[in-house]
């Protein structure tokens, strides 16, 4: 009853103090009032309620006589309804009680749905996210595959190219083994000729000695003939005093050149001997032949000659003294080949230091040669090591663009997640006004109470199923969950070990890095070794040359020799004659 009448006196001062309109501030002390008498109506009810008052054309028109018998009116409906009212409110408050069980419950089982409703939309989303990814995957898949279609004619190019590289450098490694091999081939040579020039100084050496062994005969043989001519001298002077004699002494005389013919003979046979050259035993001989027949001759001129006899001791007198100018010359030459002895054995000192140096080229050689084959190895050791390093690295970039593909997506789940959330704050908020629509719906209710018992048998039934699905539903996430946590593991696990290769990866580029400086600096050190074997070989070339045109020099001054032992000799014959 107060409600209403609060109510008749608003309305009749909201139509003659403010004629339908009100301040803020009057409908904040309207409210309070209200409120400190514990009526709860909002304000859009207050609203609709003053409106139809003030649409009332008879409260404006009519005297306040009539307004109080109006109100005494409705005073005695109001007290009649008032009556009912309190026998419904007993009965709308034991109905409010079992429809807020109601509503309790329906709000329990809303609240479950709605946690099913956020779990089926989450494993929706899920869903359509790895829905997507495996779309994109396969999509990426196929274009993959497609680009490897694409990139095969160029892969069978590329790998013609490498393999046309690779024989080209093959060939070159075969050229620079052959190469090497001609080096050591020539090496090899030149050590045949070291070892054939060595006999062939040997022979050299063993002919000199030979030949002053002759000589050092010769002189005897001189001096033996220098005895004999000053006998035969002797013998001369004598020969005027005892002309008679003569004939006798011409046949000793004969007798005694006989002989010594043979000991030259027997002399030029042991320096035929001594000397075994082939070229000089038939110079020899075919000499021998022609001074047979000049002996021949001279025989047959030595009856002519003692008649002359007289005539030539003057001459043989002269002779001797063209005899001692030639000892002398040939005093000369001995010198000048006991100092060309000494020329040819520092030569041979010279010879040896050479040798001894081309045997340590050779060790140096050798020694470059090994470390040669240990770069070799070394350099296929590297490009092994490069060979698997640039495996792990695809295999590197292949996990790093998995991984980047599975940060996208998570990206792109939290992005989902952002989304959903929100629509689930405008969810929320719309729930809050259907709760606050429902707290008007209430009134409603009360009259649907029938409907909704009878609707709960239905809605048990739809919660039993419900329920079991949740259950299911349940078991799912629980799966995709562990799942998920597993994926996850699995990406750390994948990023630990992708960051322990990478360390790895950067430990190996630096020890590569030294590894190539030090092959750098032995390269080096080899193309300053090449330099010097080919400064050693040019400068053996050179002693080659020096040592050729010796053995040239030796073997002219050998013939020199030889010429001036048959002029000796000739000259003998003639002063034996």
């Amino acid at each position: 009853m107060e409600e209403q009448y609060l109510l008749f006196d608003l309305s009749k001062e909201f139509l003659k103090e403010n004629k339908g309109k009100w301040t803020k501030k009057q409908w904040d002390d309207f409210l309070t009032k209200l409120k400190n008498k514990n009526i709860n109506i909002n304000e859009k009810e207050l609203k609709i309620i003053l409106k139809k008052e003030s649409k009332n054309k008879s409260i404006s028109k009519k005297s306040e006589k009539e307004i109080k018998k109006l109100y005494i009116k409705k005073l005695a409906e109001l007290n009649y309804k008032h009556k009912k009212m309190k026998k419904k409110e007993s009965e709308i408050n034991s109905k409010e009680k079992s429809i807020k069980r109601n509503l309790h419950n329906v709000l329990a089982i809303n609240k479950i749905h709605i946690d099913k409703e956020k779990r089926l939309d989450e494993f929706n989303t899920k869903l359509k996210i790895k829905t997507i990814l495996l779309e994109k995957k396969f999509k990426l898949l196929i274009k993959e595959r497609l680009a490897q279609e694409k990139k095969v004619p160029k892969l069978k190019s590329d790998i013609e190219s490498l393999n046309k590289i690779i024989e080209s450098k093959n060939k070159e490694l075969k050229k620079i083994e052959d190469k090497h091999k001609k080096a050591l081939s020539e090496i090899n040579s030149l050590t045949k000729l070291k070892s054939r020039l060595k006999t062939q100084e040997n022979k050299t050496d063993k002919k000199i000695e030979e030949l002053h062994n002759i000589q050092r005969h010769n002189l005897v043989k001189e001096k033996e003939l220098d005895k004999k001519i000053a006998r035969i001298l002797e013998k001369e002077k004598n020969s005027t005093l005892k002309e008679n004699n003569i004939t006798k002494k011409e046949l000793d005389y004969n007798n005694k050149i006989e002989n010594l013919n043979q000991k030259e003979k027997n002399i030029k046979k042991e320096s035929i001997i001594n000397i075994k050259t082939l070229e000089d035993i038939y110079e020899e001989k075919e000499d021998l032949k022609h001074k047979i027949d000049e002996l021949k001759k001279l025989n047959k001129k030595i009856m002519e000659l003692n008649e002359k006899s007289r005539i030539e001791n003057k001459k043989s007198i002269e002779l001797n003294k063209n005899i001692e100018i030639k000892q002398n010359k040939l005093s000369e030459l001995e010198k000048k080949l006991s100092d060309s002895q000494i020329i040819i054995k520092q030569k041979e000192q010279e010879n040896s230091q050479k040798e001894r140096k081309f045997i340590d080229l050779k060790k140096i050689e050798k020694n470059v040669l090994n470390k040669n084959k240990i770069l070799a190895s070394k350099r296929k050791e590297t490009r092994k090591i490069l060979a698997t390093q640039r495996r792990e690295k695809n295999k590197l970039k292949k996990l790093n663009s998995e991984i980047i593909i599975n940060q996208k997506n998570i990206e792109k789940k939290e992005h989902y997640v952002t989304t959903k959330l929100e629509f689930l704050d405008i969810k929320e908020r719309k729930i809050q006004k259907s709760i606050r629509e429902i707290t008007i719906v209430s009134n409603e209710l009360k009259n649907k109470e029938a409907e909704v018992r009878a609707k709960d048998s239905g809605l048990r039934k739809k919660l039993l199923t419900l329920e079991k699905e949740e259950t299911k539903q349940e078991q799912r996430l629980k799966e995709i969950s562990q799942k998920v946590k597993e994926e996850n593991k699995n990406l750390k696990l994948m990023q630990k070990k992708i960051s322990k290769i990478e360390s790895k990866m950067r430990d190996e580029n630096i020890d590569l890095k030294n590894k190539e400086t030090h092959l750098n600096k032995k390269e080096k050190e080899l193309h300053w070794t090449k330099n010097e074997l080919i400064l050693a070989k040019n400068h053996l070339d050179k002693i080659k040359k020096e040592y050729h045109v010796n053995v040239k020099k030796i073997y002219d001054r050998h013939k020199k020799l030889e010429k001036y032992e048959k002029a000796i000799k000739k000259i003998e014959n003639f002063v034996s004659k």
